[in-house]
C-alpha cells in the first residue's frame, strides 16, 4: 500500500515536470526507480515509457486546447522516431549505466541554463533569431525532419527519455516555435516515440506493467494541472522557471550516480 501511494505521488510530480516544460517525466522516474526501488535501468527506462505514453497524450490535449501546439511542425520528427526508437532499443546494452545517466544529466543542465538565459533576454526585448534560408525549403524542412527524428527516436531508446527535451530543442531553439506551442508539440511528438520505445522495451521484458500504469494514470493528473497553468503565465517567466526546474532535475541526477 505505501509502495502503490509512493507510486502515486512520484506520478504526480512526473506528470507535473512534463506539462511545464514538454520533457519526459524520465528525469525524475529513472533515479528513484533506480536508487529508491532498485529496479535496473533498462527496467526503469521502460516502465518511464509507458508512463510517458499515457500522460503525454492528456498534456498535448491540453495545449491543443489552448492553441498551443502545431502537429504538421512535428510529423516528420514523428515519422522519424518511431524508426529511430526501436534502433535505439536494441543498443541499450552497449553503454554503461552510469555513462548514459552522467551525459544526460550534463545535457539537461545545458538546457536549463540557456533557458534561463532566454528567458531574461524575453524580458528585457533584446532576443532575436533569423531561421535559415534553407529551412524555408520544404524538401529540406522533410529531410532535417526525418533525421533528427531518427536521432531523438535512437536518443528514446537508448536512455528513456521519450524525447521531449529533445524535440523541444529542436522545435524551440531550431525552428523557433513559440515557448508554449513549443512545449505542447514537443509532449504530443513524445507520444509516439514513448510508444515505440515502450513497445521495444516491453518486447525484451525491461518494462514492469503495473508500475507503468500506476505511476502514467498519476503523471497524467499532474500533467494536466501544470498544463494548465504554464498557459496562463508569461513567456519569460514560463522559460526561466522551466530553466529552473532542468537544472535542479540535473544536480539531482548527478547526486544520485555520485551517491
Amino acid at each position: 500500500m505505501i509502495t502503490t501511494i509512493t507510486y502515486v505521488i512520484l506520478g504526480l510530480f512526473s506528470g507535473m515536470v512534463s506539462g511545464m516544460t514538454g520533457a519526459s517525466g524520465v528525469m525524475v522516474l529513472i533515479p528513484v526507480l533506480t536508487v529508491a526501488f532498485g529496479f535496473p535501468l533498462y527496467v526503469a527506462i521502460g516502465t518511464s515509457l509507458l508512463a510517458d505514453v499515457i500522460s503525454s497524450i492528456p498534456i498535448a490535449a491540453t495545449y491543443y486546447k489552448n492553441g498551443n501546439l502545431a502537429w504538421k511542425a512535428a510529423i516528420w520528427l514523428i515519422i522519424g522516431s518511431v524508426l529511430g526508437a526501436q534502433v535505439g532499443v536494441e543498443g541499450t546494452q552497449l553503454f554503461p549505466e552510469s555513462w548514459i545517466m552522467i551525459v544526460f544529466a550534463l545535457g539537461v543542465a545545458g538546457v536549463g541554463l540557456k533557458m534561463w538565459r532566454e528567458g531574461i533576454k524575453k524580458e528585457m526585448g533584446v532576443f532575436s533569431w533569423k531561421m535559415p534560408w534553407w529551412l524555408e525549403l520544404w524538401w529540406a524542412r522533410i529531410l532535417l525532419g526525418l533525421g533528427l527524428g531518427f536521432f531523438l527516436g535512437l536518443i528514446t531508446g537508448l536512455f528513456g527519455a521519450g524525447g521531449g527535451i529533445f524535440y523541444f530543442l529542436v522545435l524551440y531553439f531550431l525552428l523557433r516555435l513559440p515557448l508554449k506551442v513549443s512545449i505542447g508539440t514537443a509532449a504530443f511528438a513524445m507520444i509516439a516515440s514513448s510508444i515505440s520505445g515502450a513497445f521495444g522495451h516491453w518486447s525484451v521484458g525491461n518494462l514492469d506493467l503495473q508500475t507503468g500504469l500506476i505511476i502514467g494514470f498519476s503523471a497524467a493528473a499532474g500533467g494536466i494541472i501544470a498544463a494548465t497553468l504554464d498557459n496562463r503565465i508569461p513567456d519569460g517567466l514560463l522559460s526561466k522557471t522551466v530553466g529552473v526546474v532542468f537544472i535542479v532535475l540535473a544536480v539531482v541526477m548527478l547526486a544520485v550516480r555520485i551517491l
